[in-house]
C-alpha cells in the first residue's frame, strides 16, 4: 500500500477510502474477503488507526464492508441470485404479464426475490439502503416514463449492479441508463395497418390516450402513424387523430371530433388495449354503437385482447422470448453496456369480431 499524504482538499481519511474503494470495486479485493485488522490496516497504509477507523466507517455507510463480531471485517459481496423487485406505484405494467413473470421466479429455486415499492426507496436512509441492497445481483424495475433525476434511480445506480425495466419503452432505457426490454412499437403498427388492409380496410384512425394531468399521448408519434399509413397506401382522413380518457364525456371535444367520422373509418388503432377498454365502456354507459363494421386493433397482451368484448386484432410481445430475455438477464448474459434497448418483436393477435355493436 502506498505512503499516504495530505491534500489541500481531502482528509487523510477520505484519501484512505478512496483506495479501498478501488481494491474493492476493481475485485482486488473480492466479495465476501476478509479484511486486515485496522492495526494491520494501518501499517500497510502507514497510517494511524484513527484514520482507518474513519476510512472503514465511510466504507461501511456505502455498503461496501461489513463487521461481524469476533470475525472481522468482510467485502460485502453480491449473490447472483438475489433479485430486488422495485415496484412503482405509477407503474403501467400489465399486472398480468408482471405476475407471470414473478411466479416463474419464485416457483424456481434458483431465485430469492425481496419487494420493494420505489416510493420506499427514494425515503430509506442512505446507510439503510446501502446496507440492504448492496448484496443483490440485479434488479428488475416494474415502472415506466421515469425520471433521470427521480431519487430511487439515482441510489440504483451507486449499487453498480444491473437493473432492468422487464416491461418499457426505449426512452426509459436512454434516460436512465437501464437496460430495458419493450416491444418494438413501429414493427407492430406496420403488422397491424398490414393486416388490415389485407382485410379490405382502406382507411383507419388513430385514438390516443388522454392524461389530464400531462395531455395527449400515442404510441408512436403522430408523424410517424402518418408515414406508416402513407407508405401502406392506406387513405389519410381529415380527423385522424383522437384521445380518450375513462372520464370522458359526451362532447369532449377530441373525442366527440372523432367520432364524428366514424362512417368514413374502416378500422380504429387504440393507443393500448387500456384505451380499447375505455372506448368500449364508454360506448356502452353512454348507448352508443361502434359502426358494426368497424374494425378495433390495439397493442396490448393476447389475455387482454381476448377478455374485450367483442375481441380486438391486437399485436403483443412474445411472451416466451421476453421471458427468455429476463432470464439471460438475470443470469448475467446481457452485454455490459447499461444503455441496450432489447426490443422484442411483437406477434398478431387475430381476435377480430364480424359485429362489433355494443
Amino acid at each position: 500500500m502506498p505512503h499516504l499524504t495530505f491534500t489541500k482538499d481531502q482528509p487523510l481519511y477520505v484519501e484512505t477510502a478512496a483506495l479501498l474503494r478501488e481494491a474493492i470495486q476493481s475485485g482486488a479485493l473480492p466479495g465476501n474477503s476478509r479484511l486486515d485488522s485496522v492495526t494491520g490496516l494501518a501499517k500497510k497504509f502507514h497510517t494511524s488507526r484513527k484514520v482507518v477507523e474513519n476510512a472503514l466507517r465511510l466504507l461501511k455507510e456505502e455498503g461496501l464492508i461489513v463487521s461481524f463480531p469476533r470475525r472481522g471485517l468482510y467485502v460485502c459481496g453480491t449473490d447472483k441470485n438475489k433479485v430486488l423487485l422495485v415496484c412503482s406505484t405509477n407503474s403501467r405494467t400489465p399486472e398480468s404479464a408482471a405476475g407471470e413473470l414473478i411466479n416463474i421466479l419464485s416457483d424456481s429455486s434458483d431465485w430469492h426475490l425481496e419487494f420493494i415499492e420505489a416510493e420506499f426507496l427514494r425515503h430509506l436512509p442512505e446507510d439503510t439502503f446501502k446496507r440492504e441492497c448492496s448484496s443483490f445481483g440485479s434488479v428488475l424495475f416494474f415502472g415506466q416514463g421515469c425520471q433521470a433525476d427521480a431519487p430511487e434511480i439515482a441510489r440504483l445506480k451507486t449499487l453498480n449492479i444491473p437493473v432492468l425495466f422487464p416491461f418499457a419503452s426505449p426512452a426509459d432505457s436512454a434516460v436512465t441508463g437501464f437496460h430495458a426490454l419493450y416491444s418494438d412499437t413501429e414493427a407492430g403498427t406496420k403488422m397491424l395497418l398490414d393486416h388490415l388492409k389485407a382485410q379490405g380496410c382502406s382507411s383507419v384512425g388513430i385514438l390516443g390516450w388522454q392524461n389530464p394531468y400531462k395531455g395527449e399521448a400515442f404510441r408512436l408519434p403522430k408523424e410517424k402513424y402518418l408515414e406508416l399509413i402513407e407508405n401502406a397506401n392506406l387513405k389519410i382522413p381529415q380527423r385522424l387523430f383522437g384521445t380518450i380518457h375513462r372520464d370522458s364525456v359526451p362532447g369532449d371535444e377530441a373525442l366527440a371530433d372523432f367520432m364524428t367520422e366514424w362512417n368514413r373509418f374502416d378500422a380504429v388503432i387504440c393507443y393500448s388495449h387500456l384505451s380499447a377498454l375505455h372506448l368500449y365502456t364508454w360506448c356502452k354507459k353512454h348507448k352508443v354503437n361502434i359502426p358494426g363494421d368497424l374494425k378495433v386493433a390495439a397493442c396490448g397482451m393476447r389475455l387482454h385482447s381476448e377478455l374485450l368484448d367483442p375481441p380486438l386484432t391486437a399485436f403483443h410481445i412474445d411472451r416466451k422470448r421476453h421471458l427468455d430475455e429476463v432470464m439471460k438477464f438475470l443470469k448475467g448474459e446481457f452485454p455490459p453496456e447499461k444503455n441496450i434497448n432489447m426490443a422484442i418483436p411483437p406477434t398478431l393477435a387475430i381476435h377480430a369480431s364480424t359485429s362489433n355493436s355494443i
